[in-house]
């Protein structure tokens, strides 16, 4: 198969740190939320209600607890791998490597905004301890500069590097 027609995407970085910070707003009010209903079940008034919510639902809340942070982290790693592999793949033309540099500068900056506006959420009251509870997902969104910074130069690097390709940019397979 030969990759034809295929232009690489400037605004990867960019799209990578807004889903970065929808999954981990996402997961968080999902877990606050499922805590919250969870508690109302379990001290219902109703005896069966609680009985059933304690041996059903609590095991579930448990598990989607511990298991949102998991499922972040692999979603946003498989993001950045998918960007290294699209870049990789893609001839980008030496012509817009200037536009590639600002546009990655444009993205870096905005992480920096959307990592602060995170580590505020954190500190609220409300659901600052859920969001805290995912420390894989907290860990991405407070150094969020720095992993764009990472994904902008290398993926940059994998697109413009000029790796062996055939003259109609692909690589033949």
């Amino acid at each position: 198969m030969i990759l034809k027609n295929k232009k690489g995407a400037l605004t990867d970085v960019i799209i990578w740190i807004i889903v970065a910070f929808v999954i981990a707003a996402f997961f968080g009010l999902w877990a606050y939320g499922h805590q919250l209903i969870t508690d109302q079940l379990v001290n219902s008034g109703s005896e069966l209600v609680a009985n059933a919510s304690k041996e059903v639902v609590q095991p579930a809340n448990q598990a989607i607890q511990t298991s949102l942070d998991t499922l972040g982290i692999v979603i946003l790693v498989g993001m950045i791998v998918s960007i290294f592999i699209s870049n990789f793949l893609i001839k980008g033309n030496p012509v817009f490597f200037i536009l590639y540099i600002i546009i990655a500068t444009i993205g870096i900056i905005f992480s920096a905004t959307v990592s602060n506006n995170y580590m505020n959420l954190i500190g609220n009251e409300v659901i600052g301890s859920t969001l805290a509870a995912n420390q894989g997902i907290t860990f991405i969104m407070q150094y969020l500069p720095y992993f764009a910074t990472v994904i902008a130069v290398i993926g940059g690097l994998f697109l413009y590097l000029g790796i062996i390709r055939e003259k109609n940019q692909g690589i033949g397979v």
